[in-house]
């Protein structure tokens, strides 16, 4: 177990666009690369929490974009991807996550808009932030309702993002 958190930080640098492509099985492999790392994750073997804050901010709080990559995908695909992997991180680890690191004082008044992005984001980038807060929470939950009636998407990653969304309700009630 001692070399885990490199292997981990090797495998999550061959996501598609960076170490692959964007072949179906490779969106596949990425998905399930993903689910391992939130499984181990929840089981509190390792804490990579940190990386379910890339995954959902890629998906919730950044713009789609093509820079660094040396394989790229249409938008829609890539999008498809990282809502595909950012509900995997809710529905495995979200509940673990919520209950072990979110400060429920940060940013408590501040309303944020769903269309803000990157560093429209109080929290955007920030170490000095806690990576989880409600405001955050509810941010995300928001941005999956979004996601849920948008009609560009797939009915999978639709239903995907609708269940994210009400899991998100369930732990901010």
């Amino acid at each position: 177990m001692t070399a885990l958190g490199l292997c981990a930080r090797e495998v999550w640098n061959d996501v598609c666009g960076c170490g692959s492509g964007w072949a179906v099985p490779e969106q596949h492999a990425w998905t399930n690369v993903s689910a391992f790392i939130a499984r181990v994750t929840a089981s509190e073997l390792f804490d990579f929490k940190t990386y379910s804050i890339w995954a959902l901010g890629d998906a919730l709080e950044g713009r789609s974009s093509q820079a660094g990559q040396w394989f790229t995908a249409p938008e829609l695909t890539q999008l498809e991807l990282h809502l595909t992997v950012a509900a995997a991180w809710i529905r495995i680890a979200g509940r673990y996550m919520y209950e072990n690191g979110t400060d429920h004082e940060y940013l408590k008044d501040v309303q944020v808009s769903l269309e803000a992005r990157e560093n429209k984001l109080p929290w955007w980038r920030k170490s000095d932030v806690p990576m989880f807060s409600r405001t955050r929470w509810e941010f995300w939950r928001g941005r999956f309702g979004q996601e849920a009636v948008n009609d560009k998407l797939s009915a999978e990653v639709r239903e995907l993002a609708a269940e994210a969304a009400a899991t998100i309700d369930g732990f901010l009630k």
